[in-house]
């Protein structure tokens, strides 16, 4: 061999109108492509990954029930059933891992809450002539016992805007509160002259007012301005100074 050449690498031949030489080092890349290109004997056929995501998709279904229905248990009033937060949490966790899971806090929020509000809502204008002291008593066993146990259900749920616990208080503003405005607003009005609104109302006003889920406030927000400041004075909100128990 002649002095500063290089050798050349072993090759071989493939059979067909032309032929070719391939490295060695190139072939066994090749031979490994072709391998892990074969269909795997383990692999499932179409037909079983389409019974599998229909299965999975009615699994996602059921664990929507549960959460519904548990949801709608915790607001229960005036008493709540226990739950099984370990089953729950699973229950959340698997919801997040589906195509749903990045839309659960906006899914909880407007559907979840509304629909467990509904109830305590009819039961709310049942007592329209008590309606500040069934208010209180809704409060009351929401703000110790719905709240903690929505919190530690969805404890996983992680949203850029909103908490769990902020968008649980918006829901009992929106879907309970804010439904009752029209009796609500004189009566408070009255309580407050009297000196007489209970203290549950005026904390739970105070709580709610606390939220802030978008800048400039909504209208939903600024309603319940109003309603504060027919029980707290002096208040000082977005549109200015509340003074004297009215609007």
């Amino acid at each position: 061999m002649p002095r500063g050449k290089l050798a050349r690498a072993p090759s071989f031949t493939l059979p067909g109108r032309a032929m070719l030489r391939l490295d060695p080092a190139l072939r066994f890349s090749l031979g490994r492509l072709v391998e892990a290109a074969r269909p795997r004997p383990d692999a499932p056929s179409p037909a079983a990954q389409a019974r599998f995501a229909t299965s999975w998709q009615l699994r996602f279904r059921e664990e929507w029930g549960r959460l519904r229905a548990a949801v709608r248990r915790l607001f229960h009033w005036p008493e709540a059933a226990s739950e099984d937060l370990a089953a729950l949490h699973e229950d959340v966790r698997v919801l997040q891992r589906s195509q749903a899971g990045s839309f659960m806090l906006e899914y909880y929020q407007s559907t979840l809450l509304r629909d467990a509000a509904a109830p305590l809502l009819a039961r709310l204008l049942e007592r329209r002539a008590e309606l500040a002291q069934t208010l209180a008593l809704v409060w009351t066993h929401f703000y110790c016992h719905s709240l903690p146990a929505l919190q530690a259900v969805f404890v996983s749920v992680k949203h850029q805007r909103l908490s769990v616990r902020q968008a649980t208080l918006v829901g009992f503003r929106d879907y309970l509160l804010l439904q009752v405005e029209e009796d609500l607003a004189p009566l408070l009005q009255q309580l407050y002259a009297r000196n007489a609104v209970p203290a549950a109302v005026r904390q739970m006003l105070l709580v709610l007012q606390g939220v802030t889920e978008c800048y400039p406030p909504s209208d939903k927000r600024l309603r319940l301005e109003q309603l504060v400041a027919r029980c707290v004075s002096p208040y000082q909100v977005y549109r200015g100074c509340y003074v004297g128990g009215c609007d």
